[in-house]
């Protein structure tokens, strides 16, 4: 399945980002096709496909598209998706989809940029272990939560908030005598336990055992 992550709308034309979302690829079975062997998906008239692909052409024209160009997307050489533009103006077709492959270049380099940054901010604030925050997310919780308190957040010192503290108790004995390998799974069975007590969010492990 594919769905639309981001979305450019010119004036008066509505959002279709909700709508498009889960979609069988079987629908574009043949802009895949192409996509794979590198080649953009020209569609210069609807209607020519009115019988030969009444799924791709239903799903079209309740859009209000009547023609449209693609082009693929890669990430290390793998197929991640595709760009489009709806209702070109195809007289000037040769040089949209030429404009629109070079972009998809840069677009591709920045959605590569963005994965590694997420990837990063969540090694910073994710123990590893357990999959729950870590010491550094709990920090900057509290850092953020002191800052909303001593700027006078409405309603934020009123409601009130704690913090509970639990240690893994056995910890070192069960390292000791089992291995370390049962004493990381009692961390993480203990952390899942939690996580479902607590919101997931709201769970930090801030030490070895805490």
């Amino acid at each position: 399945k594919m769905s639309n992550t981001y979305e450019w709308c010119a004036p008066g034309i509505p959002s279709e980002l909700r709508e498009l979302q889960s979609i069988p690829t079987v629908i574009c079975h043949h802009w895949i096709a192409g996509f794979l062997q590198a080649k953009p998906y020209v569609l210069k008239d609807l209607e020519t496909h009115k019988d030969t692909e009444p799924e791709e052409y239903n799903r079209l024209k309740r859009q209000g598209i009547h023609a449209l160009i693609a082009v693929p997307l890669f990430e290390q050489g793998v197929l991640s998706g595709f760009l489009g533009i709806d209702n070109p103006p195809l007289e000037n077709g040769g040089n949209i989809t030429e404009i629109l492959q070079l972009i998809a270049y840069f677009i591709q380099s920045a959605l590569t940029r963005k994965k590694a940054t997420e990837k990063l901010r969540k090694m910073t604030y994710t123990d590893e272990m357990t999959g729950v925050k870590n010491r550094n997310a709990f920090i900057h919780k509290i850092e953020q939560l002191n800052a909303r308190i001593h700027s006078g957040e409405s309603g934020l010192v009123d409601v009130g908030f704690g913090i509970i503290f639990a240690d893994v108790n056995g910890l070192k004995e069960l390292n000791d005598t089992v291995g370390h390998s049962a004493g990381d799974q009692l961390l993480r069975d203990a952390a899942g336990k939690i996580s479902k007590v607590f919101p997931p969010a709201d769970v930090y492990r801030t030490g070895g055992d805490e």
